[in-house]
C-alpha cells in the first residue's frame, strides 16, 4: 500500500480592484514546497486550476484566507477530490 505524503498548502485571498472598478476576492492555494521553475511555486484556483505563482509577490498582494471561509472549504474539497493530501498552514512558510 502506498501512502501519499502530506502537501503543505497556504490559502490566500486576493483583494484588489480590476480596471473596471470591480473587486476581486478569489481564493488561491499556494504550494510552497512544489517549485514550478523560474523561482515560482505551484498554485491552484477554481478558475484556471494549476499555474505558476510568485510566492513572495502573492504574500504582499493577498491576505490570509481563514480555514472556515466557504471558498477555502470548497477549494480544499476540490483539491482532495483530485488527489491532494493537504497539510494546511495558517502563516507564511519560509522557503
Amino acid at each position: 500500500m502506498t501512502t501519499r505524503r502530506c502537501v503543505r498548502v497556504i490559502f490566500r485571498r486576493f483583494h484588489e480592484k480590476y480596471p473596471s472598478g470591480e473587486m476581486s476576492d478569489e481564493v488561491i492555494a499556494l504550494f510552497p514546497d512544489m517549485p514550478s521553475g523560474r523561482g515560482f511555486v505551484t498554485s491552484y484556483m477554481h478558475v484556471g486550476q494549476h499555474g505558476d505563482a510568485s510566492y513572495p509577490g502573492l504574500m504582499k498582494t493577498t491576505r490570509p484566507a481563514r480555514s472556515t471561509d466557504p471558498d477555502v472549504i470548497a477549494l480544499t474539497k476540490e483539491l482532495r477530490r483530485i488527489g491532494y493530501k493537504l497539510c494546511p498552514r495558517r502563516h507564511r512558510v519560509k522557503r
